[in-house]
């Protein structure tokens, strides 16, 4: 009996570690990108990668092992038309056979903490004006279609502008949000 309950909170906390979001957030700020993962209480930042003297030295031996990769890679000879072919054939089932899985993530996706901040500037006012208009007219566009294919969360979206800079200015952030239930069930039921 004990060790049916062990194994019942086992997979209780399983259960529940699979109910808990991953989220994914990116800021963008004109020249600056940063993007990084989170789950629970762990924080992963892919980018920009971490500097210091391990992570030269880590790139040093990253860079030797991809040349000699490429290397290897020139001399082999290549493999020709039929190749690429079965490598279409090949991505063209997977892509078929997980329709189904990437429509469901898809759908339990959330898009959140969308911020967009533009200050549109120019040489004159009417250059000016007319990238603001141009500007304004894709990010809005682009909003309306992104949530229509996926679900955001009130995006917050402030253009305007500058007419007395002539340079533009922008910040984009926001946030992924994707329970990993979903991406068990959707790795299930792919093939």
């Amino acid at each position: 009996m004990l060790a049916l309950s062990v194994i019942g909170c086992i997979l209780a906390a399983i259960l529940v570690m699979l109910l808990i979001p991953i989220h994914a957030r990116f800021f963008y700020d004109c020249a600056v990108m940063k993007a990084h993962v989170r789950y629970l209480f762990i924080k992963y930042r892919f980018f920009p990668e971490k500097t210091g003297k391990k992570a030269v030295k880590k790139a040093e031996k990253k860079t030797e092992k991809e040349y000699d990769k490429q290397k290897q890679e020139e001399e082999a000879e290549p493999g020709g038309l039929k190749a690429t072919l079965d490598t279409v054939k090949t991505l063209y089932t997977l892509l078929k056979s997980s329709t189904w899985a990437l429509d469901y993530i898809r759908r339990r996706m959330v898009i959140y903490g969308v911020r967009v901040l533009v200050t549109v500037g120019g040489p004159d006012a009417h250059q000016t004006a007319v990238s603001y208009g141009r500007l304004s007219s894709a990010v809005y566009l682009g909003i309306e279609v992104l949530g229509r294919v996926f679900t955001i969360k009130t995006p917050d979206i402030r253009m305007a502008p500058d007419f007395l800079t002539e340079s533009t200015k922008c910040e984009i952030a926001f946030g992924l949000r994707i329970q990993p239930m979903a991406l068990v069930i959707a790795g299930a039921n792919a093939f």
